[in-house]
């Protein structure tokens, strides 16, 4: 027996075990390669009690019909298990050993996980900020500044002698600098990579 069918076992003898509660089979199945459907949210899926012949239309969302919650789409040829739904001879995925991608909502709020990468409330913000890179151009860019404000501070034109012009430092001084900056004043840790 292997360790995902014992796991099926297992499930069935929990779900089964208690007295006076109606149970719904649990199978152990193989995700059909390309039958993923988004529009509706359902995979085929070769069941192991009939490998012959794919049982159509398995939602990915066992709850609701509905995009909210957590969504798991396993990716094909990925071994799943499915439980029937209410009773009904619906079907619907309740884990699998291989995710094609996963998406959780929660309100307004979405975070998607697949082999592009992660992708939070809809990614119109872009990527997060690679903060060390960030920090490090940042005070690159302070310490240049303030290096020209030094130099413009101490500078002092030699050998004037005509008109009007007098040899010496500049006479109005620049007394802001940058401050340079730290990891804390741009770092959200909400939100980490």
């Amino acid at each position: 027996m292997t360790q995902l069918e014992q796991m099926v076992e297992n499930i069935r003898e929990i779900v089964g075990g208690r007295r006076g509660v109606k149970t719904f089979p649990v199978m152990l199945g193989k995700v059909v390669a390309g039958s993923y459907n988004s529009a509706d949210m359902t995979v085929s899926v070769l069941l192991s009690c009939d490998d012959d012949v794919a049982t159509e239309d398995i939602v990915n969302n066992v709850v609701v019909s509905n995009d909210l919650g957590l969504t798991m789409i396993p990716a094909d040829n990925s071994f799943v298990l499915v439980a029937e739904v209410d009773g009904s001879g619906k079907f619907g995925v309740i884990k699998c050993s291989e995710l094609a991608s996963l998406t959780v909502k929660v309100g307004d709020k979405s975070l998607l996980i697949n082999g592009d990468g992660v992708v939070m409330n809809g990614g119109s913000l872009g990527g997060l900020v690679k903060i060390e890179a960030l920090v490090s151009r940042l005070n690159g860019l302070e310490s240049l500044l303030n290096d020209l404000i030094s130099k413009f501070n101490a500078h002092v034109h030699s050998g004037v002698q005509t008109g009007g012009g007098v040899s010496g430092i500049t006479t109005s001084l620049e007394g802001g600098s940058a401050s340079v900056t730290n990891r804390s004043d741009l770092e959200n840790t909400n939100v980490t990579q």
